[in-house]
C-alpha cells in the first residue's frame, strides 16, 4: 500500500467498500480466531533480549536500545544530548567494545545509549558503502544534515568515524556547529582488550567521554532519552495532521499523553529475526509511522495490549527508512517500474527468506495464484540472482500476528503463527484491516455518501472489535506475584527500600515511587530518598513483574505513615566577649547540621533586646547591671526548627 492524497483515494473506495460489504453479509467466523492448533503452554522463555542474545558477554539488562533509521534521524533532529553507538554484530569493535562502554555508562548512571547499525538488515545494506542508490543516499543523509557537523571527529564514511560518540544537535565553538560533545573513534579488537591492563585503560577513555557531560569531580553523565511513546506520538501525529489537515473531517492527533502506557516498541530488522528465533510467543506488528492504515489502528491496537497485560507489541516497519516505496520497501516485488524505469529491488530476499523460513502459514488477503503481479512479493532467495526467483505471500500494513516458533498444526506441522488479526470470509479468503482514522472515530473524512459511510464505519468499528479478540486470546498466564513492603523510617533525608517479596523465577521487576498515591517522577529504583517535597505525605511503592507468556502484573505496598521532618543537630550557643558598656559580645554556635541558616535574638534579664538580632551585641548603657543571652535558631529545609539559648553572662558593668 502507498500514501496517497485524499481526493487520488477515492479511487480505493471500491475496495474499502467491498471490505465493508464483506464485514457485513460473508463473513465467517472472527479475525482472531487461530490459525492453528495452540501448542501446549510450556514454562515461558525469559524476556527477549536482543543484545544479550547478540552480543555474548554482555548480559542482561545493558543500557542500550536499538534504533531504526527513522528514529535515528529522529533523534539526531531533537533538542538534547544523546549517547550513541554506530555500528552492529558486524563490526568488530562494536563486539570488543560494548561490555566495557555498557559497564561504565552503568557507573555514571546512563540509562540509554542509542545504538543505530549502519547495516540496515545488519550484513548487507550498509548505509555508508551500498551500491544500492537508495540506500547509500540514506547515509549521505545522515553523513551531510548530522553528522559532519562537527569540528573535531566529523563522520566522512572513511573507516575512522566515531563509534561511540555524544550529539547535541545545537551545540556550537563560536560560528561552528560542533554537534559530536565527545567520541571514540579508534578501531579496537578482541585482542586489543584481552588482559586487565588493556580493558582498565579501554574503560578509562569511556569514561572521558562521559566526562564531557558530567559536573566536575561527579560519576553522574547529564544526558537525555527519549522513549519510544515520544517517537511514535510526535511521528505518527505530525504525519497524520500533514496528509489531513481538517481534524473535524479526519480526526486530530492519534495518540496523546493519556497513551504513554505504550506497549508498541519499534524493532530493527536483525532484532526482528531474533525474536523469530526466540522461544515464547511474542506479538508483532507490521506497519510504520507512514502507513495512514496503521495509523488508524495504532491506538486501538496499544490499548489491547495495555487491558490484557501484553508487556510488548513488536513493530517493524517493512521501509527501511520508514518513508520510501523504492528499494527500501523490502515487501515489493524484486522487479518493478518507477517514473517508467525498469528497476530491482535487492532487498526483497529479506521480506521473501523471512516468510518463507518464519511464517510457513501466514495467512493474507493477496493470493499467490492471482494474475496480478503486485499480489505476490518476488524475490531471490539469499539475494543470488542466480537462483530462480521466488514469490511469497504479500502483508498488508497494518498486519497483527501472534508469533510461537514451537507451535504446530494438530498434523504436527509447523505453524509458527498462531492467530493473525484478519477477516475470514465464507469463501476461504482473507481481509486485511486496512481502515483509517477517522472512520475509527466515527468521523466522514472526504466521504459524502451515507451509504459508504456506513459501510465503513462498520468495517472501522468491526477491526477495533476483532483488537480486542485477538489480544483475548493471547496465551498468557497469570504471574505469581507478591505484595511489596517498604523498610526504612519514613523522615526527611532517610532512604526507602522496597521489599518486593516472592515473585516467579525470571520475573523482570520494575519500580514506581508514590507520594500521596501520585507517581514521583524519577523515583523509577529499587529504592528511594526522602526528600521535602515528601513532607507530610505518605510514601507507597508499585511494583511491575512482566515475564514472557504472563500477564504483566503491578502490586503496591501499603503506604508508609506521613513522612516527618528529620531531626537538626545542635548546640547550646555561648556569649563570648566581656559584659562592660561600651564592648561587643559575639555567639559561638557551636556544631549544628551543615547547610544550616541561622537567626539572633539577644535578651537582657530574660527580655528581648530591641533590633538586637545580628550574631553580635553593641552593649549601651541601658543594659547596665543586666545580664545577658542570646537565643539561635537553626533552620533547614526538611528538618525541625531547633532554637537554643545561652547562658546567662555576668552582670553588666
Amino acid at each position: 500500500m502507498s500514501i496517497t492524497p485524499p481526493t487520488q483515494r477515492r479511487r480505493g473506495l471500491g475496495l474499502l467498500t467491498a471490505f465493508a460489504l464483506a464485514a457485513t453479509g460473508s463473513v465467517t467466523g472472527v479475525a482472531a480466531l487461530p490459525t492453528a492448533a495452540l501448542a501446549d503452554t510450556a514454562e515461558p522463555a525469559a524476556p527477549v533480549d536482543y543484545f544479550a542474545d547478540a552480543y555474548p558477554g554482555l548480559g542482561e539488562d545493558s543500557v542500550f536500545e536499538t534504533v531504526t533509521f527513522e528514529r535515528f534521524e529522529f533523534l539526531l533532529g531533537q533538542e538534547g544530548t544523546y549517547a550513541f553507538l554506530f555500528g552492529g554484530t558486524e563490526d568488530e569493535t562494536i563486539t570488543a567494545t560494548i561490555p566495557h562502554i555498557n559497564e561504565v555508562a552503568k557507573q555514571y548512571g546512563v540509562e540509554k545509549i542509542y545504538n543505530f547499525d549502519p547495516r540496515l538488515d545488519g550484513d548487507a545494506f550498509d548505509v555508508r558503502d551500498s551500491d544500492v542508490a537508495e540506500i547509500a543516499a540514506l547515509g549521505e543523509r545522515l553523513k551531510n544534515d548530522y553528522l559532519s557537523k562537527d569540528l573535531g571527529t566529523p563522520f566522512a564514511y572513511d573507516g575512522e568515524d566515531p563509534y561511540f560518540f555524544i550529539y547535541d544537535k545545537d551545540r556550537t565553538v563560536g560560528a561552528d556547529e560542533d554537534r559530536i560533545v565527545a567520541a571514540l573513534d579508534q578501531a579496537k579488537t578482541a585482542a586489543d582488550l584481552d588482559t586487565t591492563a588493556e580493558q582498565t585503560a579501554y574503560r578509562a577513555e569511556v569514561a572521558t567521554v562521559f566526562d564531557a557531560v558530567s559536573a566536575a569531580g561527579t560519576t553522574q553523565a547529564d544526558l537525555d532519552t527519549s522513549s519510544q511513546f515520544h517517537f511514535f506520538k510526535t511521528e505518527n501525529n505530525r504525519k497524520h495532521a500533514s496528509a489531513y489537515g481538517d481534524p473535524e473531517k479526519y480526526g486530530g492527533d492519534i495518540l496523546t499523553d493519556a497513551d504513554s502506557d505504550f506497549r508498541i516498541k519499534s524493532i530493527t530488522y536483525p532484532e526482528l529475526v531474533n525474536l523469530l528465533e526466540s522461544d515464547g510467543n511474542h506479538v508483532i506488528l507490521f506497519g510504520g509511522t507512514w502507513c495512514h492504515n496503521t495509523r488508524a489502528v495504532l491506538k486501538p491496537v496499544n490499548d489491547d495490549a495495555v487491558r490484557t497485560g501484553v508487556e510488548t507489541v513488536y513493530n517493524f516497519d517493512l521501509r527501511l527508512d520508514g518513508a520510501s516505496s523504492n528499494a527500501l520497501h523490502i515487501r515489493d516485488n524484486y522487479n518493478y517500474t518507477s517514473q517508467g524505469q525498469a528497476r530491482t529491488r535487492p532487498t526483497s530476499y529479506l521480506y521473501g527468506d523471512l516468510v518463507s523460513e518464519y511464517l510457513p502459514n501466514l495467512k493474507t488477503q493477496y493470493q499467490l495464484s492471482s494474475a496480478n503481479a503486485g499480489h505476490q512479493v518476488s524475490y531471490y532467495p539469499g539475494g543470488d540472482t542466480t537462483q530462480e526467483l521466488q514469490k511469497a505471500p504479500k502483508l498488508q500494513a497494518p498486519y497483527l500476528l501472534e508469533y510461537d516458533r514451537a507451535n504446530t498444526e494438530e498434523g504436527g506441522s509447523a505453524a509458527p503463527v498462531v492467530q493473525e488479526w484478519i477477516q475470514r470470509n465464507e469463501d476461504g479468503t482473507f481481509t486485511e484491516y486496512m481502515t483509517e482514522w477517522w472512520y475509527v472515530l466515527g468521523l466522514p473524512g472526504y466521504v459524502t455518501d451515507e451509504a459508504q459511510l456506513a459501510l465503513q464505519y462498520a468495517f472501522a468499528a468491526k477491526a477495533v472489535a476483532d483488537s480486542k479478540t485477538f489480544f483475548d486470546q493471547v496465551k498468557l498466564q497469570a504471574l505469581p506475584s507478591a505484595v511489596p513492603t517498604i523498610s526504612g523510617t519514613a523522615r526527611f533525608g532517610a532512604k526507602l527500600t522496597a521489599r518486593p517479596g516472592t515473585w516467579k523465577t525470571g520475573t523482570k521487576l520494575s519500580y514506581q515511587w508514590k507520594r500521596g498515591g501520585a507517581d514521583i517522577t524519577g523515583a523509577t529504583k529499587s529504592s528511594y530518598t526522602l526528600k521535602t517535597a515528601d513532607l507530610g505525605k505518605r510514601i507507597s511503592v508499585a511494583v511491575t513483574g512482566s515475564l514472557l507468556g504472563h500477564r504483566t502484573t503491578t502490586e503496591t505496598s501499603a503506604a508508609t505513615k506521613s513522612v516527618a521532618r528529620a531531626s537538626l543537630k545542635s548546640a547550646v550557643p555561648k556569649v563570648k566577649g566581656t559584659a562592660r558598656v561600651g564592648k561587643k559580645l559575639s555567639v559561638t554556635r557551636g556544631s549544628w547540621t551543615s547547610g544550616t541558616k541561622f537567626t539572633y535574638r539577644w535578651y537582657a534579664n530574660g527580655k528581648a533586646i530591641k533590633k538586637a538580632t545580628k550574631s553580635t551585641l553593641k552593649i549601651n548603657k541601658s543594659l547596665k547591671k543586666k545580664r545577658i543571652t542570646v537565643k539561635v535558631t537553626g533552620k533547614k529545609a526538611g528538618y525541625t526548627t531547633v532554637t537554643k539559648t545561652s547562658k546567662r553572662t555576668a552582670k553588666v558593668k
